[in-house]
């Protein structure tokens, strides 16, 4: 008989890790999958699951000749959409992702998702008058950020705090750019009547669903083409769309279930605050990968 596994993040710690955390999530809702330990012993009938994000997908995984293997597609790059042609099914998290494989050849049977799930909540909780501004603080995400918080400042009243929630995972070198950037900010005579407030610790992801569930405003913000520039790339099968990855913002999905008031860049990542898309949820997301797992 097949068990069905779902392989670790081969790259992030598991507390700060996109996939490990969306895993939980739909696990609540099919909970027949396992996630399997780094040195487990796969056998060649079992089904995987396989979370396409950063790095080489498989980790330390021995992976015997006849698994069949489920790919979810969070992030799509030029580096690991090659991976893709291992696939018994694949699973993307909306069209765009789907449509940019079509570019490349890759043709094995798929799913595609309306967007990235949202999450189930049956209690709403009243919100504070701040801004959540957070995430991981990678130096493409920092370049123009302090010019961006302050066209914010200058639009939003001045009584909501601006709290910065960042993650640097285990690098002190991207501690300090955090640090120096809020040295900046709190120097600033730019933000004199704001309150901007630094969390000096990452938080674990449940603490950081509650906050974005209270937040009155959220920001994101990316250096990317905007959303007409990649569908034009898209639409003539130009192969430079992957010059930057094609993922959608698991952030905004948070925002978005917690109904804050998004103010969202326009770019492909954050479609879904810009195009409408239907609703789907992590109960739907595992009512999928049961659909799956049933019919490979």
């Amino acid at each position: 008989m097949s068990d069905i596994y779902v392989l670790k993040d081969p790259v992030y710690n598991e507390y700060a890790s996109k996939t490990n955390n969306f895993t939980l999530e739909w696990l609540k809702w099919f909970p027949y999958a396992k996630i399997a330990p780094k040195q487990h012993d796969i056998k060649k009938d079992d089904i995987l699951i396989i979370n396409l994000y950063d790095g080489n997908p498989y980790g330390q995984y021995n992976i015997p000749t006849g698994c069949k293997k489920i790919f979810i597609v969070h992030k799509l790059s030029k580096d690991n959409i090659k991976y893709l042609s291992d696939a018994t099914h694949i699973i993307f998290i909306n069209k765009y992702q789907k449509q940019v494989a079509d570019i490349f050849g890759i043709k094995r049977p798929s799913t595609i998702c309306p967007r990235h799930p949202l999450h189930n909540y049956s209690v709403s909780f009243n919100t504070d008058p701040y801004v959540y501004i957070g995430g991981w603080f990678f130096d493409d995400r920092h370049d123009g950020l302090l010019e961006r918080i302050e066209e914010l400042h200058n639009t939003l009243p001045d009584h909501l705090e601006f709290i910065y929630f960042f993650i640097w995972g285990d690098l002190n070198s991207r501690k300090e750019k955090i640090d120096s950037f809020f040295t900046t900010i709190r120097e600033s005579k730019a933000f004199k009547k704001r309150p901007n407030i630094l969390i000096t610790d990452q938080i674990a992801y449940n603490t950081m669903l509650f906050r974005t569930r209270t937040a009155e405003y959220s920001y994101l913000w990316r250096n990317e083409p905007n959303i007409e520039e990649s569908l034009d790339l898209i639409a003539s099968k130009n192969e430079s769309i992957l010059d930057t990855p094609i993922y959608e913002s698991s952030m905004l999905s948070h925002f978005q279930s917690g109904h804050s008031k998004v103010i969202a860049e326009d770019k492909l990542c954050f479609a879904p605050a810009h195009i409408e898309a239907d609703n789907f949820t992590y109960k739907d997301f595992g009512n999928l990968i049961k659909e799956v797992t049933n019919s490979i």
